[in-house]
């Protein structure tokens, strides 16, 4: 059985985070996340951050050596007027709990959480049971990696700065509806960049930026790229990550450029 990856943040998070016994989002179950106290007025807000979350956990951007990204997903979320919110059927790595924890974070000033426990429903209740989402100054913090063996070609110039290009090129042309769940897909990721998920400290979270480009798609191939990235890095992981699943879910690349 495949350890479960450590899970931890960079930051002082103002609210007490508490994981359940793991697996928690790798498990395939439902998942509460209980947001306490959340005042009538931030439940917008609330699900909001959810609905960032559960858009980009579909896509395959949360896999990993551990949960592949084919096999990374999760169901509706259901956040409600009162009660904890519910992850229907997630199987996500463990450390896509990080980006959530993010989310979060940015919208603290509205939120003014003081604790949020994630777990399975039949997790008992004692806090003996729970651990707290850890932090690490002398490490960066843990999000989910791209898988370790990919099912196409990949030239990555690992390149420095803040900007990236990906150019895939596909077995086939891409049909238009394809073409369009693609971009979604891309779309969600930024959306998640922009909003904190991929935050590295000592940045505040609500600080993450990015500009991305108009996608361009010909022939086989497609392009997607983006400017001035304010966020970790290794947040674009998650781009590969979802080329992965997309790989298998709706048309095969042969091959995929990052520069």
């Amino acid at each position: 059985m495949i350890r479960p990856p450590d899970c931890f943040t960079e930051y002082q998070l103002p609210f007490v985070m508490s994981l359940g016994p793991a697996p928690v989002l790798a498990s395939g179950h439902d998942v509460v996340v209980d947001c306490s106290p959340t005042a009538a007025s931030a439940r917008s807000e609330l699900a909001e951050v959810f609905a960032y979350f559960g858009r980009l956990g579909r896509t395959g951007a949360f896999g990993s050596p551990v949960v592949p990204p084919r096999d990374a997903t999760l169901g509706d979320v259901v956040v409600t007027s009162n009660g904890p919110a519910v992850i229907r059927a997630c199987r996500v790595d463990e450390r896509a709990i990080v980006i959530l924890a993010n989310l979060l974070f940015a919208r603290q000033a509205l939120l003014r959480l003081n604790s949020v426990r994630v777990a399975a429903p039949s997790a008992p209740h004692a806090s003996a049971d729970f651990r707290s989402l850890e932090r690490r100054t002398d490490e960066y913090a843990s999000y989910p990696e791209r898988s370790e063996r990919l099912p196409f070609a990949i030239e990555d110039d690992d390149p420095s700065g803040d900007s990236r290009t990906f150019t895939a090129e596909f077995v086939r042309p891409l049909q238009q509806s394809e073409e369009a769940a693609l971009i979604d897909a891309l779309e969600a990721w930024a959306v998640v960049v922009r909003a904190g998920g991929y935050a590295v400290a000592p940045e505040p979270p609500e600080l993450c930026y990015l500009e991305p480009n108009p996608p361009a798609c010909w022939q086989t191939g497609f392009e997607y790229s983006f400017l001035k990235l304010r966020a970790d890095g290794r947040s674009t992981d998650g781009i590969v990550n979802l080329f992965e699943a997309f790989h298998h879910r709706i048309c095969p690349l042969a091959r995929l450029t990052v520069a």
